[in-house]
């Protein structure tokens, strides 16, 4: 079992949203060791208590990783639903751009 996505025995059930930042935090981790300082956000995703978005986001819009030594950026969205203590991923995207954007939307 992921420490980074279940809700510890000691403390109790953990809030959904800091099951949801504990994902971010590992995956943060992992993309900061390998190709990146960006960092992936978690966003509630309107008209639900345990659904979320995990993203970059600048300035509230959605933008791609930059990446190490190179001009080329990365897109990367998960979208995760928290269910007792676990986070259950409903879709993910992972888009390589090769222009320089620094703002990306989904549609």
């Amino acid at each position: 079992m992921s420490s980074a996505c279940s809700a510890s025995a000691r403390t109790g059930r953990a809030l959904p949203r800091s099951v949801a930042q504990g994902l971010a935090d590992r995956l943060n981790g992992a993309l900061n060791r390998t190709v990146s300082d960006s960092r992936l956000s978690v966003a509630l995703i309107a008209g639900y208590t345990d659904a979320f978005r995990l993203t970059r986001l600048v300035d509230g819009d959605d933008a791609p990783l930059e990446l190490y030594g190179t001009t080329v950026r990365l897109f990367v969205e998960h979208v995760v639903v928290v269910d007792d203590g676990h986070c259950r991923t409903q879709s993910y995207t992972y888009r390589l751009l090769a222009t320089r954007c620094r703002t990306f939307r989904v549609n």
